[in-house]
């Protein structure tokens, strides 16, 4: 199921970092044209992203999915004791889902060839490699807009949950909770205690 998939995926990005980060000092990267090699195939990868969300782009305006659907408010934005949900619509949820998946993507690329060219470490571009494709496969606007799956309720239906967190995966902890409905009020001979 969609679900296992997701999961698996998440097992496998946390096994393969320590092991391409293990295997990535065992190789001299000055011989020949490796690095140059190397860096192409970031680049690449990196491009190839890219590539996608744009074809995501163009699928997301092209369908015009106007859907209503109720979105998380962000924090900062909420105001005490007001609603913490508002109106939209699938395109217009979707398409700010792409444009945070596409900043995330130009940061990402940006901080990583910054890190290799001015001091050299050479993990984060082949991390960059193998991990960009599996985190393409995994997002749920590629799985809906690319792959054209149907919407799996709790996994892929807007608004998208929030995905599992790594670190609290490794230290016993799991995804955030979602908010629960409301209790039911209590009965009216409840509300009020008897008096003696």
């Amino acid at each position: 199921s969609d679900d296992i998939e997701m999961d698996t995926l998440t097992i496998v990005r946390m096994v393969l970092m320590p092991v391409v980060g293990s295997a990535v000092k065992q190789i001299n990267w000055e011989e020949g044209n490796r690095l140059t090699m190397l860096r192409a195939a970031f680049i690449g990868v990196q491009l190839l992203q890219l590539i996608i969300y744009g074809l995501i782009y163009m699928h997301i305006n092209s369908s015009k999915d106007t859907r209503e659907i109720r979105v998380p408010i962000p924090k900062p934005k909420r105001t005490p004791g007001g609603p913490t949900t508002e109106a939209s619509n699938v395109q217009k949820y979707d398409m700010g889902q792409l444009m945070g998946l596409f900043n995330s993507a130009i940061m990402g690329m940006g901080f990583t060839l910054f890190l290799h060219f001015k001091f050299g470490f050479i993990p984060p571009l082949v991390l960059g490699i193998v991990m960009s494709p599996l985190q393409i496969w995994g997002q749920k606007l590629f799985q809906l807009h690319i792959l054209r799956k149907a919407e799996v309720p709790g996994q892929t239906t807007r608004p998208f949950p929030v995905p599992p967190n790594m670190l609290s995966m490794l230290m016993g902890g799991g995804q955030e909770e979602a908010p629960r409905p409301a209790a039911p009020a209590a009965p009216a001979a409840d509300a009020h205690p008897r008096s003696d």
